[in-house]
Parts: structure tokens; C-alpha cells; sequence
């Protein structure tokens, strides 16, 4: 499954496969669901922010009327790229790392897995949602920033 059609439906069928387990494995993994939505709605904002740099570039790179600094532009245009190469990576992490807690669950449900990969794969996958909120708060920031000037 590629990042581009990565859907809610897969969020919800990984939902439902964790809720087949016995009421006692679940309570031994904690908040999977929590962490599963978490991940869901920041692969949301990524792939939100991704298209949001995708049409800011087309129109970086639309020819002006107005003759504008070529090197000014240049340098947005490397900017814009730049940024949209860093919300690409921040979800593809945020795929793989739905794709490795989807892969425990698996291994736990075949009987060759353990609560501890979930565990660890869990704590990877907050820290990583953590990580994505804090880069997407600071984007908000600056272009709120740059919006009151």
C-alpha cells in the first residue's frame, strides 16, 4: 500500500483486528486504538500539509506579469521543495510506523509475537506523533507569523 492512498479504512480495519484479541491481551498492550487514531490524524495533517506545499509550489512557479528577482524566486521555489520533501518523510515515518504495530499484531495473533514488540512499537510511534505535532505546530506558527506582517 503506498503513503498517497493510505486510508481511514485501514485505521478502522487495524481498530477492529486489535479488538478481536482477548479482553486480557488488550489490556496488556494499553491504548492501541489512542495511538492507532493519533497517527491517523497526523498522517492526515501531513498529507494535508504535503498537498498544501504541492499547490503553493505550482503557483511559486507560475510565470509572473510582474517582473520578479529570478534568484528570489529560485530560492522559493528550493525552499518550498525542501519543506514538502520534509512532510513527505514525517509521513512516510508516520506509515511505517502504522505498518510495523500492524505487523506485532499479526505476529502476536499467529502466536510468534509478544506484548513487548507492541509495547516498543507503541512508545516509537507516540514519540514519533509527538515529534510530527510539534513540526506541525511550528509550521502553523511561522505562517501565522508571517500572515500578521
Amino acid at each position: 500500500m503506498t503513503i498517497k492512498y493510505f486510508s481511514h479504512i485501514y485505521f478502522e480495519s487495524l481498530i477492529s483486528f486489535y479488538e478481536s484479541f482477548p479482553k486480557e491481551t488488550r489490556q496488556s498492550l494499553g491504548d492501541v486504538p489512542g495511538v492507532l487514531r493519533a497517527l491517523e490524524a497526523q498522517a492526515r495533517a501531513a498529507r494535508a500539509r504535503v498537498t498544501e506545499l504541492d499547490a503553493t509550489l505550482v503557483e511559486a512557479q507560475r510565470q509572473s506579469s510582474v517582473s520578479a528577482s529570478s534568484a528570489r524566486k529560485d530560492s522559493l521555489v528550493a525552499d518550498l521543495q525542501r519543506e514538502r520533501e520534509k512532510a513527505e518523510s514525517r509521513l512516510s515515518q508516520i506509515v511505517t510506523a502504522l505498518e510495523n504495530l500492524r505487523l506485532d499484531l499479526l505476529r502476536l495473533h499467529a502466536g510468534a509475537g509478544n506484548a513487548e514488540g507492541i509495547t516498543r512499537d507503541i512508545i516509537a510511534a507516540t514519540a514519533l506523533g509527538e515529534e510530527a505535532d510539534r513540526l506541525l505546530a511550528g509550521v502553523r506558527e511561522v505562517e501565522e507569523t508571517l500572515r500578521t506582517e
